[in-house]
């Protein structure tokens, strides 16, 4: 399943026309893109601890998200931090040598068209796809086909990156099957099964 990405849109504190049009155009085009999350709250820079802007940001706390804000990275990295909500606040394709999570970094005066598109691309990357597969180590196939090994150790067995199914017995075409247990020590255990029916207890 494909992951999701949150996208939190903070309020300029600013209130002015621009702004205003610049939030709610981006907030609908999220709203219609397949795999991005929107979230509004307010100006990043007057959220508190005590506020529900806060308790919203937390809820978020053990993913990545994408933030946009009118404030800029600056701004942004310091208020995060003053809130202590954890991970790196960075730009997308900045380079980082942290294993936080990350907060990428939108500005809200960037053409919407382009944010959109790094929005996707960014839900792209975050998105992963996972397959079961076997793998042979080294060079067991090459081995078994000569029938040799030079090592003379015995081969590993195949990586398996997940469990395997239950095992299903396959009999050869043409095989025949032994005798069951019950058929070679009780030839006549039909007739004994009548008498004992037969029996009057």
């Amino acid at each position: 399943m494909a992951a999701r990405l949150t996208v939190v849109i903070s309020q300029s504190s600013i209130r002015h026309s621009q702004a205003t049009d610049a939030e709610e155009r981006l907030l609908s085009e999220l709203m219609m893109t397949a795999g991005l999350d929107a979230t509004l709250i307010g100006a990043l820079d007057n959220v508190q601890i005590d506020s529900t802007d806060y308790l919203c940001l937390s809820g978020f706390a053990r993913q990545p998200l994408a933030l946009v804000s009118a404030l800029s990275l600056e701004e942004v990295t310091e208020h995060w931090a003053r809130l202590q909500l954890g991970g790196q606040v960075v730009q997308v394709g900045q380079a980082s040598s942290t294993t936080e999570r990350r907060i990428y970094y939108f500005s809200l005066s960037s053409n919407i068209e382009s944010t959109l598109t790094q929005l996707r691309q960014l839900h792209s990357d975050q998105s992963v796809k996972t397959v079961d597969v076997l793998l042979p180590l080294g060079n067991i196939a090459s081995s078994r086909e000569s029938g040799s090994n030079p090592s003379g150790s015995q081969p590993s067995p195949p990586a398996r990156t997940s469990l395997p199914a239950a095992a299903i017995p396959v009999q050869a075409v043409g095989q025949r099957q032994p005798m069951e247990e019950s058929e070679q020590q009780w030839p006549d255990l039909d007739r004994l099964v009548d008498d004992f029916d037969a029996l009057d207890l």
